[in-house]
């Protein structure tokens, strides 16, 4: 029975055209895929970069913050400085907060003000 069957007719356009069409889906996917991944490594690679770049000011005691974002959404806009008044009672009068920029480093006792200008 398996000698009767000839296999597929190729010069049947149907079937050229449904190869084609199949073939344009898989290149489409594996575009799609391969988009995605470098779009993946490139969010890995930077996050990675950003945190290595911040233990610059790893000795500073601060808040923890969000990956990425940093304390952005831990400072209320409208009482910011009870936000700031707080950490500095928590942290000490020099301390370090994290913002998608990078570090910022926050003093706010008079008597590191005052080193820091005259220094």
């Amino acid at each position: 029975m398996l000698s009767s069957w000839e296999g597929p007719d190729w010069n049947d356009c149907a079937l050229k055209e449904t190869i084609k069409n199949r073939a344009r889906e898989l290149i489409a996917c594996v575009g799609t895929f391969v988009t995605l991944y470098l779009c993946l490594a490139s969010l890995f690679v930077w996050i990675l970069w950003h945190n290595i770049s911040r233990h610059r000011l790893g000795f500073l005691p601060g808040p923890k913050g969000i990956p990425v974002f940093g304390n952005t959404f831990q400072v209320d806009g409208i009482k910011s400085r009870l936000s700031f008044h707080q950490w500095a009672k928590q942290y000490g009068g020099v301390y370090r907060l994290r913002v998608p920029a990078g570090d910022m480093v926050v003093v706010s006792d008079y008597k590191h003000i005052r080193e820091c200008l005259v220094n």
